[in-house]
């Protein structure tokens, strides 16, 4: 559930692309997230998942896109917050809430 919230504010769907910014972000952002998760992470996402879901280099650049814009983020652990407190705001305010600017995630021109 939450990580379909992040999705949506994030303002992202459901492609590889998508889904990789999506973790990098939720990695990035967590405060518990450790070196070795990260890498742990990538070798398994790269060579371990089936390969319908396995990440590309560019998808890989991608999650790292969505690590740097979590970790930089004031608010920390939004994965962990309850977004069913939050079904009464509009979906830009909650984003203001969050300082989450959608303008400025563009991870498809960037990588």
């Amino acid at each position: 559930h939450n990580h379909d919230c992040i999705h949506i504010i994030l303002g992202k769907g459901i492609t590889p692309e998508d889904e990789a910014f999506v973790i990098g972000f939720t990695m990035g952002n967590d405060t518990k997230t450790k070196f070795w998760h990260i890498k742990l992470f990538k070798f398994l996402s790269r060579f371990i998942y089936p390969p319908k879901y396995r990440f590309n280099d560019r998808e890989t650049k991608i999650f790292d896109l969505g690590f740097r814009y979590g970790q930089n983020l004031l608010f920390r652990n939004i994965n962990s917050i309850s977004f069913d407190d939050f079904y009464n705001y509009k979906i830009n305010d909650l984003r203001a809430l969050l300082a989450i600017n959608i303008n400025t995630i563009d991870s498809r021109s960037e990588a």
